[in-house]
């Protein structure tokens, strides 16, 4: 484990590789997973303001869901989470016309509708963080899904952290990035 602050991360961040071929995946972080994607307290009000211009480019099986069951769900212990489109897709996600599946909510930020990029957990995959009282911890998820991508980051060279560098800068801060880059330079060193 490393630590940054008050951020323990699992050595596979520094020692995996990592580099996201959508040809391959089709967008499967978007349609895999056990529940829809974690959501920040924070999140959940601006989900709620943008609602109307994001749905403007989901599907109408993710807005049924929306109706039914809310533009996020609630869990024990306080945990939020995106719904789900009959337990796969995201009820956020929509197809392009390669069949790939893509996030609405970056869409609509990327066509200037919104100001939100799209929910940070989303934004940091294949990492996810768990939240203690005291500290944050981060993990590299992994899933048989992106081998290919594990290969290709490997063949490139671009380790977890490093493929991650705009999210993680996003989640915490660019100093405190640099002081993770800086530790995962000396410990190779050693």
């Amino acid at each position: 484990m490393m630590i940054v602050e008050n951020v323990l991360l699992s050595d596979d961040i520094a020692d995996k590789y990592f580099s996201c071929d959508l040809r391959h995946c089709r967008g499967a972080c978007c349609i895999h997973g056990e529940r829809g994607a974690p959501l920040e307290p924070d999140e959940l009000a601006v989900l709620n303001r943008n609602i109307d211009q994001i749905r403007l480019y989901l599907p109408s099986a993710g807005i049924q869901v929306i109706e039914r069951e809310g533009i996020y769900l609630k869990h024990t212990g306080n945990r939020y989470s995106t719904p789900l489109i009959n337990g796969k897709e995201c009820v956020y996600s929509y197809y392009d016309a390669d069949q790939i599946a893509r996030c609405g909510i970056e869409r609509a930020f990327n066509e200037n509708k919104i100001s939100f990029l799209k929910p940070i957990s989303c934004h940091l995959y294949p990492i996810r963080i768990k939240k203690l009282a005291v500290c944050e911890i981060v993990n590299y998820h992994q899933c048989d899904f992106y081998l290919r991508a594990e290969r290709l980051g490997r063949e490139a060279n671009i380790p977890v952290y490093k493929f991650l560098k705009a999210p993680l800068i996003r989640k915490f801060g660019a100093e405190w990035y640099d002081k993770l880059v800086q530790q995962t330079e000396e410990r190779k060193k050693v």
